[in-house]
């Protein structure tokens, strides 16, 4: 649909409606309203819809925080309520209490339904007394959420075309039914609880239901109720509640998700700290053997065997820049053979990372003058251990990103 043609039947969806409602966007423009809102600020309705709703019907000390709730909210694709002050056309202050609903449209351009009440605290949206009246019930099957209303038993009173083809159950079928007829038995209790003790505060409430569709299967939604009340009198909710089945799962798995990382760290952490003793016990020795070239022959034996069966892929270069050590780990993860490479220099070890030859951490740990024209950049240094993130594009498909020392 045109955008266009959707501001023309939200105009036809709102020419009867003696509630204050308007339809508008997030910079201010005002696509439709009701003869209800020109009557309430004093204005025709074509005068209306020339003005800024922002800059024009807010009170210029709450325009600030109007844009930043709005933007916070719609971003997040939930209806929200709130306490305002809108001015007329004489320019007097107006308490409302405003329900801001966003609407299902066209391409990223998501227009929002506001409805107006001067009496604070009490449910905002009318709702079709009956089924009959078509062109309002069109304008409230047309936002993104499930709005529903009940009595104070929790029968349902109300349903809109989301409740409908969300739960997969005929209008009919809907209507008269209590509310808990659609919670998991084992919840049902609970669910009870919460329902009386709204209706005995008369407060506004956001809760997670988990919801039977009618092919058994279950769906988990966020709801946000509000009381109806009429003439001073509670006598039942309005309910606006969004699918968010996939989310919670999505966030279900990223704890996992999270767990197995903390896991794989603290492992990663043992190792590490296991490695560095070694190095230290290694250096030990190395120091000792030094007094004996025997002794120093053997204990370097030791260290490339020892190296080489280490879990992190490492290698060893000499002062020429020629590769001593190639151990099982890096062969894995270049693919290239200690056969192949040792004895090699002039950056040759860059190849399976870099695709060419360059230095790379171990020659500015050798050669720190060569950091000037290396693509390395050293992120911490340790006494002399240097360590640094490193982008390989060699490695893997559209290449990894590497921590070394």
């Amino acid at each position: 649909m045109m955008k266009s043609d959707y501001v023309s039947e939200l105009q036809s969806c709102l020419a009867g409606n003696w509630q204050p409602v308007f339809a508008g966007t997030i910079e201010g423009k005002i696509l439709a309203c009701s003869p209800g809102l020109a009557g309430l600020l004093g204005y025709g309705l074509q005068d209306l819809l020339t003005l800024n709703w922002r800059k024009d019907l807010i009170y210029s000390q709450e325009q600030a925080e109007e844009y930043s709730r709005l933007a916070q909210e719609s971003d997040q694709g939930i209806p929200w309520f709130y306490s305002t002050q809108f001015v007329d056309r004489a320019g007097q202050s107006i308490p409302v209490c405003v329900t801001a609903i966003a609407l299902t449209a066209t391409g990223d351009w998501r227009p929002i339904l506001f409805f107006v009440n001067e009496q604070l605290d009490t449910c905002l949206l009318r709702v079709p007394d009956q089924y009959d009246d078509n062109q309002y019930r069109l304008l409230l099957d047309n936002i993104n959420e499930l709005l529903y209303t009940y009595d104070l038993t929790g029968q349902l009173t109300y349903v809109n075309r989301k409740v409908v083809d969300m739960l997969g159950y005929e209008l009919d079928e809907l209507h008269g039914r209590y509310l808990w007829e659609f919670i998991p038995e084992k919840y049902q209790a609970v669910f009870i609880e919460g329902f009386k003790q709204r209706i005995k505060e008369g407060k506004p409430g956001v809760y997670l239901a988990k919801v039977t569709h009618s092919d058994g299967s279950h769906r988990i939604f966020r709801t946000k109720a509000s009381p109806i009340i009429k003439n001073g009198e509670i006598v039942g909710e309005m309910a606006l509640a969004e699918d968010v089945t996939e989310s919670r799962q999505m966030e279900k798995d990223l704890r996992q998700t999270n767990a197995d990382l903390l896991r794989i760290r603290e492992e990663l952490i043992a190792a590490n700290q296991q490695q560095l003793a070694t190095e230290e016990e290694l250096r030990a020795q190395l120091d000792e053997s030094e007094k004996n070239k025997d002794a120093l022959s053997e204990a370097h034996l030791r260290l490339q065997t020892i190296m080489n069966f280490l879990p992190e892929p490492t290698f060893v270069i000499d002062r020429n820049s020629r590769v001593t050590l190639w151990n099982h780990a890096m062969e894995e993860l270049t693919g290239i053979k200690a056969r192949d490479i040792l004895g090699k220099g002039n950056y040759e070890y860059a190849i399976p990372f870099f695709g060419r030859r360059l230095p790379m951490l171990i020659d500015l740990a050798i050669n720190p003058q060569l950091a000037e024209n290396a693509r390395i950049k050293i992120s911490k240094k340790e006494k002399e251990t240097l360590f640094a993130e490193i982008y390989c594009p060699q490695l893997g498909v559209g290449g990894s990103y590497l921590s070394s020392k």
